[in-house]
C-alpha cells in the first residue's frame, strides 16, 4: 500500500487524483516518438503533453478500471443463467471492489461452474490463474507471491536507479546525512552487480584468490614438514598439527559464508529462551540438494564431469600461481580418480545426514553435550580453538547442540580415511558452488549449466540481470532497501491494520485452545501462552534496527563496506558481516519473544497429528521419469497443521468483524455467499506452477506441502468450508478444531457427560442427529461428541450427544456432585477403547432430546 499522502484513499491509493502514480515514470513516461506524429503542430503538442502529463494517473487507473468493468460485464453476460437467485445485500462498487473482483474472477477456472469445489477447489480457485502464467526460461516455478513480488522488485528497480533526493527523508524526522549515507551503501552495491562488463573483466580472479586462502589455512602436509598416510601411525603433536590445520579452514569458508562439514546455527536455546546456544548440525546440502540425488547414477556420473571440467579448467587458469595449492600436472594425471573420491566422500556424507523431517524434529536434534563430549565425537575439529577464532572472547559454552551424533561419528570417520588431496579438493569445489554465481567465467559455465538442468530449466537460462541485482542487495542490505520500499509503498494506515487482523486471529487461538479437550491443562496453558508471546511483525520493525530511523539503520550496517565496482568483494564483505554479526549473539542474552516449542508440547499432539502425516502422504507428484513420489506428510507436518489451524482461526476472526461491520459483496460474484468468498480468496497466495525439477527437489527439502496439496488439504480439514459449499460430507477429513473433536487422549481415563441417547431404525436419521448434535455444540460454544453405535446383542441403532469438560475421576466425580449432576439419567461413565475411542451406557430416559 502506498503513502496516503496528500489524502489519498488507502483502499485504493492509486485511483484518486493527486496520488503518487509511480508507474508511469518507471515506464519512462511519454517517448518524444508521439510527438514526432504531428511536427507542424508543435504549439497544440505542447499543450497536449502538459495536459497528458498532469493527467496520465488518471487516464492510467481508468484504463485499468474499465477492462475490470469489461471483465466483470463479460463474465456477468456468461454467467447471467447460471447465477442462482440471492436475497438483495449490498454490493461495492468502488475501483477498488471493481478491480479486485476482476481479479479473483481472472484467477477462478473459466469453467469452474463446472467443477466441484469439494473435490478439486484447487483448480475451481487456481485454474485461470495457472492458465495466464507462463514460466519464463529462467524460472523453475513462479506463485501469487512470486508474481507479487515481482512486481514489489520494479519498484526496488525504480528506487536503486534513480539519484538520490532529499524528499526521500521527508517521511519521518531522520538523519539526512545518515539517509543519503545508506542510500549510497545500496546503490553502490546495485551498481557493482548490473555492471556485467567489470564483473566479466574479473572473470575468475577474485573467487581464485579466495581459493588460495583455502590453501593458506589448509597447506599440503610435505609443505610444513611432514606426510599425512593413513596406514602409519601419527605422533601427537602431527595429529594435533593436522586438526588445527582443518579446523583454520573450516573457521575460514564459515566466515565467508560457506559451510564445510557441518553447518553452525546460532539461536535460541529450546530448552531455555532467555539463552543463546550454538548448535552443529550436518550439511543440508553436501554438493547436491538432498540425498536422494545420490542414489541417481545417471546424474551422479554427470555431476562428477561436469566438478571435473570446472576444476581444470580454474586451475588451467590458475596455473601461473603455484600457490593455489594442487600441482597441475598432479590433478591432470588424477582427475578421473579425485572427482570420483570427492564425489564418493559427498554421497557418504548425504547418506550419514539426518532425514529431513527428523532434522526439523526437536525431540531428535536436540541433543546437549560438552566440549569434551563433542571432541570424543569429532576429534579432527578443535572446538576451543574454533570458539577462540569466531565467539566473543568471553563466552564460555555450558554445551553445544548436537542435531545428530550419528551424523559426526561418520563425518569423524570419513575425515579420518580420506586423504589430504581429498579433502582438499572437496573443501575447494564447496567454495566454487558457493560463489560460482558471484563470478563470470567459462571455467564456471558447466557447473551453472548443470545447476539450471537440475531445476528443469533450459541449459543456458539466465534471469535479467537487474532482477538478479534486487535480489542481491534485498538479500545483503535488506533493511536499508527495505526502509526506502516503505517510505514509498506501505502507510502506517495498512501496519496498524495488519496488526488488528493478526491480533484477531490470535484471539480465536485462544478461544480454540481454552476448550481443547484433547490437551492437558499443563500442555494447553503452555500453548496459550505460546501465542500471547508471537511477536506481530507486520510491514516493517520499529526496533534492532528501527526501519524509520536511518541513523539505526546506518549503524546496524556499519561494518559493510562496499563499493560500486567490485560485485565479487562485496558479497564477500556482506558474508563476513552476516558471519560476524551470528556468532556475536553467542553470551548475550536472547529476546524472550523468540519463544520456541518445547518437547513436552510436541508429545502432547503427537497422537493427534498421526491422521495429519497420513493425509498428506497420499498426496502424489510424478518426477521427470514417470516415478510416483509421495509428499513426506512428517516433513510438511508442521505447516500442515499451521495451515489448518490458521484458516479456521481466521475464518472465525473474520466471522466476529463481520458481525460488528457487515462487509459488501463483489460485483460479479454477488451470487457466492459470504462464507464461499472468504474460502474463494484464501488460496489467492498458492496458486503456483512448477517444473517437475524443482518440484522433485522441493519434495525432499521443503517442509511446506505442495501449494496445490496445501489448498486441497486445509479445505478438506475445515468444517466451515464443507458447509459453506453444501459438501455431501460436511465432516473434516481429519479436525484440528479442539472444540469439536472426538476424544483422542491415549492414555486410559474416565470422563463424566451430561449426556442424551436415542434409538433409531435407520443409519441415515442417526447420523443426521449427531449433526444436529454437533450443532448445538457449536452454538452452545461447548465441547462435544457424538456418535452413532451398532449394539448387536439388541439389534438397536443409537446416538448419542455428550456435552462436557474433561476430568480425571476423583476431581470430575467431586465436580459433577457440587454441580448437581449426579443423577444417573444424565450422567454416562465412558471407558477408553483403542479403536471405538470414548464409548459408554447410557440412560435411555434422560437426556438431551
Amino acid at each position: 500500500m502506498l503513502s496516503n499522502e496528500n489524502n489519498c484513499d488507502e483502499d485504493a491509493p492509486l485511483l484518486i487524483n493527486g496520488c503518487p502514480n509511480h508507474d508511469y515514470e518507471a515506464n519512462g513516461g511519454i517517448k518524444s516518438s508521439h510527438t514526432a506524429k504531428y511536427p507542424s503542430s508543435r504549439q497544440y503538442l505542447q499543450r497536449f503533453w502538459r495536459w497528458l502529463r498532469n493527467n496520465v494517473k488518471i487516464l492510467t487507473m481508468t484504463s485499468l478500471l474499465l477492462g475490470g468493468v469489461i471483465v466483470l460485464v463479460v463474465y456477468i453476460a456468461m454467467n447471467h443463467d447460471q447465477a442462482p437467485e440471492q436475497p438483495k445485500q449490498p454490493i461495492c462498487l468502488t475501483p477498488a471492489c471493481v478491480l479486485a473482483a476482476a481479479g479473483i474472477i481472472e484467477n477462478m477456472d473459466s469453467d469452474y461452474h463446472q467443477i466441484n469445489p469439494c473435490e478439486d477447489f484447487s483448480r475451481y480457485v487456481c485454474g485461470g490463474w495457472e492458465a495466464k502464467h507462463h514460466l519464463r526460461p529462467d524460472q523453475d516455478s513462479v506463485s501469487s507471491g512470486s508474481v507479487m513480488y515481482e512486481k514489489s522488485q520494479e519498484t526496488l528497480r525504480r528506487l536503486l536507479e534513480a539519484p538520490y533526493s532529499d524528499s526521500q527523508s521527508s517521511r519521518v524526522s531522520t538523519s539526512a546525512s545518515a539517509n543519503r549515507l545508506i542510500f549510497d551503501k545500496i546503490q553502490s552495491a546495485y551498481n557493482a552487480c548490473v555492471d556485467e562488463g567489470a564483473v566479466q573483466e574479473r572473470g575468475a580472479k577474485p573467487l581464485l584468490d579466495v581459493l588460495r586462502k583455502v590453501q593458506e589455512h589448509y597447506p599440503r602436509p610435505s609443505d610444513i614438514g611432514w606426510v599425512h598416510d593413513r596406514n602409519m601411525h601419527q605422533s601427537r603433536g602431527q595429529q594435533s598439527d593436522s586438526n588445527e590445520r582443518l579446523t583454520s579452514v573450516v573457521v575460514y569458508l564459515s566466515s565467508i559464508g560457506v559451510d564445510a562439514f557441518v553447518t553452525f546455527n546460532i539461536d535460541a536455546d529450546d530448552k531455555d529462551p532467555d539463552s543463546v546456544v550454538l548448535s552443529l548440525n550436518a550439511l543440508s546440502r553436501p554438493g547436491l540438494p538432498s540425498k536422494e540425488y545420490y542414489q541417481d547414477q545417471g546424474l551422479l556420473k554427470a555431476y562428477g564431469e561436469t566438478m571435473g571440467q570446472v576444476l581444470e579448467a580454474l586451475l588451467r587458469e590458475a596455473r601461473p600461481s603455484p600457490q593455489l595449492g594442487v600441482d597441475a600436472s598432479t590433478i591432470f594425471e588424477c582427475s578421473e580418480e579425485l572427482v570420483k573420491a570427492v564425489v564418493d566422500l559427498e554421497k557418504n556424507l548425504a547418506f550419514a545426514s539426518p532425514d529431513e523431517a527428523d532434522a526439523e524434529d526437536v525431540t531428535k536434534y536436540y541433543n546437549p553435550r560438552s566440549l569434551t563430549e563433542l571432541n570424543a565425537l569429532l576429534p579432527q575439529l578443535s572446538m576451543p580453538y574454533l570458539l577462540s577464532l569466531l565467539a566473543p572472547s568471553e563466552y564460555e559454552p555450558a554445551k553445544v547442540i548436537v542435531g545428530s551424533p550419528s551424523y559426526l561419528e561418520a563425518l569423524a570417520q570419513q575425515l579420518n580415511d580420506a586423504d589430504y588431496e581429498t579433502l582438499r579438493a572437496y573443501l575447494v569445489w564447496k567454495t566454487v558452488q558457493a560463489y560460482v554465481d558471484e563470478a563470470e567465467d567459462e571455467a564456471l559455465t558447466p557447473l551453472k549449466r548443470f545447476n539450471n538442468r537440475l531445476r528443469g530449466k533450459e541449459p543456458d537460462a539466465v534471469e535479467e540481470r537487474w532482477r538478479t541485482c534486487v535480489k542481491v542487495v534485498d538479500r545483503g542490505l535488506g533493511w536499508i532497501l527495505s526502509k526506502f520500499f516503505v517510505e514509498e509503498a506501505f502507510s502506517q494506515d495498512a501496519k496498524t491494520f495488519g496488526d488488528r487482523i493478526i491480533s484477531d486471529i490470535k484471539n480465536q487461538f485462544v478461544e480454540k485452545l481454552s476448550v481443547a479437550r484433547w490437551m492437558s491443562k499443563d500442555v494447553r496453558n503452555v500453548a496459550i501462552e505460546k501465542v500471547h508471546r508471537i511477536v506481530q511483525k507486520i510491514g516493517y520493525p520499529t526496533r534492532s534496527p528501527d526501519l524509520l530511523d536511518a541513523e539505526a539503520v546506518e549503524k546496524y550496517y556499519e561494518g559493510v563496506h562496499v563499493t560500486n565496482d567490485s560485485y565479487f568483494d562485496n558479497a564477500l564483505a556482506i558474508a563476513r558481516f552476516d558471519s560476524r554479526r551470528e556468532w556475536s549473539k553467542l553470551g548475550k542474552p536472547t529476546n524472550r519473544d523468540e519463544w520456541l516449542m518445547t518437547a513436552v508440547t510436541v508429545n502432547a499432539f503427537k497422537a493427534k497429528t498421526e491422521c495429519f502425516v497420513e493425509q498428506y502422504s497420499n498426496f502424489t507428484i510424478r518426477d521427470p521419469q514417470g516415478k510416483t513420489l509421495h509428499v513426506n506428510g512428517k516433513l510438511t507436518l508442521g505447516e500442515n497443521i499451521a495451515d489448518a489451524g490458521g484458516l479456521s482461526a481466521a475464518f472465525h476472526a473474520w466471522k466476529e468483524i463481520e458481525k460488528k461491520k457487515p462487509s459488501q459483496l463483489l460485483p460479479g460474484l454477488q451470487h457466492f455467499t459470504k462464507e464461499q468468498m472468504f474460502f474463494i480468496t484464501y488460496p489467492s497466495l498458492f496458486c503456483a506452477k512448477t517444473r517437475q525439477e524443482r518440484a522433485v527437489d522441493l519434495i525432499y527439502k521443503d517442509p511446506h506441502s505442495p501449494a496445490w496439496a496445501r489448498i486441497l488439504g486445509t479445505v478438506a480439514n475445515s468444517r466451515e468450508f464443507q458447509e459453506a459449499f453444501d459438501c455431501p460430507k460436511k465432516e473434516p477429513t481429519y479436525n484440528i478444531d479442539p472444540t469439536l473433536d472426538r476424544d483422542e487422549n491415549p492414555h486410559p481415563t474416565f470422563t463424566f457427560w451430561k449426556t442424551g441417547a436415542r434409538q433409531f431404525r435407520d443409519p441415515k436419521d442417526c447420523w443426521e442427529q449427531c449433526q444436529s448434535c454437533l450443532r448445538r455444540g457449536i452454538e452452545a460454544g461447548r465441547a462435544v461428541t457424538t456418535q452413532c453405535n451398532y449394539q448387536a446383542d439388541k439389534m438397536q441403532l443409537g446416538s448419542t450427544c455428550e456435552m462436557g469438560f474433561d476430568y480425571d475421576t476423583i476431581e470430575g466425580l467431586a465436580k459433577m456432585q457440587q454441580g448437581g449432576l449426579n443423577d444417573p439419567a444424565y450422567v454416562s461413565l465412558g471407558q477408553w477403547e483403542p479403536y471405538w475411542g470414548w464409548k459408554g451406557t447410557v440412560n435411555p430416559g434422560g437426556g438431551l432430546f
